[in-house]
């Protein structure tokens, strides 16, 4: 018969695991919007200008923000605080994405503002996940987790969602 001590894992309270399960979910949601939204929008602009050289400038408009803020995003996030940093990246990518159908249902959205609407979502995502791993060490540590554990649900977690919507759907 063996026996099993108790570790610090299993002796925390559910109350201690929420502000780890809420990055953890926090994270996700994120992660699988802008994966959505950098399929999405490319996508759109196909559609919408039938130019695949606007499509690519679009998609180009993406990823051009990311490698900018990536330089900077350490120091974004030492001074405005890892919380919230994350919830100001998130906050302006979700009003950003909420603004392409909205304007364009109004009539409103030139390919310029589209533009400029792709740049402003995503050039707060880099610090925005950099904050968001930020607060994983500490958050792990209260809610009695292994930092092993707690990285890979953080790193797997969009993944497991596209596996299992593939799977299914696929």
């Amino acid at each position: 018969m063996t026996t099993t001590s108790p570790t610090s894992e299993n002796l925390t309270l559910p109350n201690q695991r929420a502000p780890i399960y809420a990055l953890l979910t926090a994270n996700a949601i994120s992660q699988v919007g802008n994966m959505m939204t950098a399929v999405a929008i490319p996508w759109f602009v196909l559609q919408t200008t039938h130019s695949a050289a606007q499509t690519g400038l679009s998609a180009f408009a993406s990823t051009l923000p990311i490698f900018f803020s990536g330089m900077i995003g350490g120091v974004i996030v030492d001074r405005v605080g890892a919380k919230r940093m994350s919830i100001i990246a998130d906050v302006l990518s979700m009003v950003t994405v909420a603004l392409v159908p909205l304007l364009y249902s109004a009539g409103a959205l030139s390919y310029p503002l589209l533009l400029a609407l792709i740049v402003a979502g995503t050039i707060l995502d880099t610090p925005g996940s950099t904050a968001r791993q930020t607060m994983m060490p500490d958050l792990a540590t209260k809610a009695g987790m292994k930092l092993e554990r707690a990285n890979a649900a953080y790193g797997s977690t969009p993944q497991r969602f596209w596996s299992r919507r593939c799977s299914s759907a696929c």
